[in-house]
């Protein structure tokens, strides 16, 4: 797949939104199993369901900074740009 150096940035926005999907679908996908599995024991669907919410705060946390590192990286290329 080769295309121009504008497009980079929206492919790579594509690419993080279907990737966040595919994590979203997986946690619901666990929680839905949690729910329909009558043999599951409560202190596994417990779990599970602990894990899934750890998950997500850690995914939270992670694109929360990775949002403030790109922010500080385009600040100081146009600051670059601008000397």
């Amino acid at each position: 797949m080769t295309q121009g150096k504008g497009n980079r940035k929206d492919d790579s926005g594509k690419m993080a939104r279907d990737l966040e999907d595919v994590f979203e679908t997986s946690l619901n996908t666990l929680l839905k199993v949690t729910e329909k599995s009558g043999n599951l024991r409560k202190v596994l669907r417990d779990d599970i369901k602990k894990s899934v919410s750890s998950l997500r705060g850690v995914y939270n946390t992670i694109m929360a900074d990775l949002e403030e590192k790109t922010r500080k990286f385009e600040n100081l290329v146009c600051q670059m740009k601008k000397s």
